[in-house]
């Protein structure tokens, strides 16, 4: 095994697989202002869709009484998603880059929330309408899965005592908190008169999109950089060359050889 980790040495040109050798960067061990903020504001862009339509939970109950009850529906449907998609990132999220599983997720995501209000409205027929947001409600479950299990990777890489989880943590319940005073300002602006109903709803999604916005620009920086863009690498050249060693184990051991 020794000979082993020594050639992956050689062939990498450095020493990832030594813990004292892993520091991303200079200044990674020192919180950084910036990325505590970018890490917070990650945390509330991963669960600012689904905190989303929970907020207007009320409005798509009224579309829906008395045939569907989404209020029951929706919360169970996102989880299957939700849950297999972090299982199946820890298998084989490694094949894809970070900008691809964080920054484009959560463009997808911000447009995905805003056509399952535009379905509710648009569609007539209130059975196609409910089971197109099922549908909507299964694909934003996987979405959202991807951008949580790879925003809580990337924090948790980070390090620094875990201050970065903190402020991490810190965004998820700020996005709840914010959906919902989003909401009551948005009904008090409009209204909230029945007919004046879709109209509160629309301007809290429009409101809440532009802040998903923020947060996919947010996304980027963070991901360019130096010290982040240092521990993504040294992870996954960690993950080459534990890779390495296995098939040249395998290689070692087998009887076809």
């Amino acid at each position: 095994m020794a000979e082993i980790e020594s050639a992956d040495r050689e062939e990498l040109g450095t020493s990832f697989l030594d813990p004292e050798n892993r520091a991303p960067a200079k200044g990674a061990n020192v919180v950084s202002t910036k990325l505590y903020w970018c890490s917070m504001i990650m945390g509330f862009a991963a669960l600012e869709p689904w905190n989303e339509i929970l907020s207007c939970m009320n409005y798509f109950q009224n579309v829906y009484k008395p045939d569907y009850q989404p209020q029951f529906t929706l919360p169970m449907i996102i989880f299957f998603p939700l849950v297999a998609c972090q299982f199946l990132l820890i298998a084989y999220g490694k094949h894809f880059s970070m900008k691809l599983k964080i920054v484009t997720s959560m463009a997808i995501l911000s447009f995905l929330v805003y056509a399952f209000l535009l379905i509710c409205r648009c569609i007539e027929n209130k059975a196609a309408s409910f089971w197109s947001i099922i549908a909507l409600t299964l694909i934003i479950g996987t979405f959202n899965g991807i951008v949580q299990s790879s925003v809580g990777g990337l924090v948790g890489a980070m390090g620094c005592e875990g201050k970065y989880m903190g402020a991490n943590m810190t965004g998820n319940g700020l996005s709840g908190i914010l959906a919902n005073l989003l909401t009551f300002m948005c009904l008090g602006i409009i209204g909230g008169a029945a007919k004046d109903e879709f109209k509160s709803t629309m301007l809290f999604f429009m409101v809440m999109a532009v802040l998903m916005v923020g947060c996919v620009y947010t996304a980027y920086i963070m991901l360019e950089d130096p010290v982040v863009s240092d521990i993504v690498k040294n992870l996954s050249l960690i993950h080459i060359c534990r890779c390495r060693r296995i098939e040249r184990c395998r290689s070692r051991w087998s009887p076809y050889h």
